[in-house]
Parts: C-alpha cells; sequence; structure tokens
C-alpha cells in the first residue's frame, strides 16, 4: 500500500506473517520498521493525512485481527477483533458522522458474515 503525500512510505505484507514500512526515496532497500503478526497479512490500507493528524496504516491478517498502526513507528495502535474465522478483505473509506471525519473499515471472513469498524482517528 502506497502512503498518501507527503509521506514516502510503501507497507508490504504477506505470507511471512510481517507488515514491513519502507521509504520509497531511500537508497538502501531496507524497512523503516516491521509489525509481527500471527497469520498472513491480507490487506493494507493508509488513512488520509492532514495537518494535525498521524500517519496510520490498518491492516487485516489471518489472524483474525484487525491492526491500526502508527504507520512512522510501527507502534500497533489498537487491535480490533469480532470474526471468529480468517479475515479475507478489507476495504477502508473516510466517511463524516456528525459533521467528525471517521475511518469505516469493512471486513469479510470465512466465518461468513462481514463487520463494520469505525475509527475515531481523533481517539487513537
Amino acid at each position: 500500500a502506497l502512503a498518501p503525500p507527503p509521506l514516502t512510505y510503501i507497507a508490504t505484507g504477506g505470507s511471512d506473517s510481517m507488515l514491513k514500512i519502507w521509504d520509497y526515496t531511500s537508497t538502501h532497500p531496507t524497512p523503516r520498521c516491521s509489525v509481527a503478526h500471527d497469520g498472513a497479512v491480507v490487506s493494507a490500507q493508509w488513512t488520509a493525512v492532514s495537518e494535525g493528524r498521524r500517519a496510520l496504516l490498518v491492516t487485516a491478517a489471518l489472524d483474525k485481527v484487525l491492526r491500526v498502526i502508527d504507520g512512522r513507528t510501527g507502534a500497533v495502535l489498537r487491535a480490533l477483533t469480532g470474526h471468529t474465522d480468517l479475515i479475507i478483505q478489507m476495504k477502508m473509506s473516510t466517511v463524516k458522522v456528525a459533521d467528525e471525519e471517521r475511518e469505516m473499515v469493512v471486513t469479510v471472513s470465512d466465518d461468513h458474515t462481514a463487520r463494520v469498524f469505525m475509527l475515531d482517528l481523533a481517539q487513537i
């Protein structure tokens, strides 16, 4: 996943259960940070970046957990649960709720459910 400007980061994840955040302007191809998951990372998406907001990354993995990650440091800020089987897809969109922007994350799982998580980025 490519981070929004002005960030110069790319997030990658896969079957090694590791999310890696890279700076694509670096001449040395080593990750800035890595975040371990307990299953393959199936999806990663950055939140919009604006003044006063952190660069956040949301990941979905086969361990049934969504993680909200600080994109600069790799710190896991929140772990969101609720599925009883593998998360197989995730999509995120910015929505307005009571005149405030929130991130709506929708997941689908092998447990035959879809879940909606609303993230108030001001509280993270």
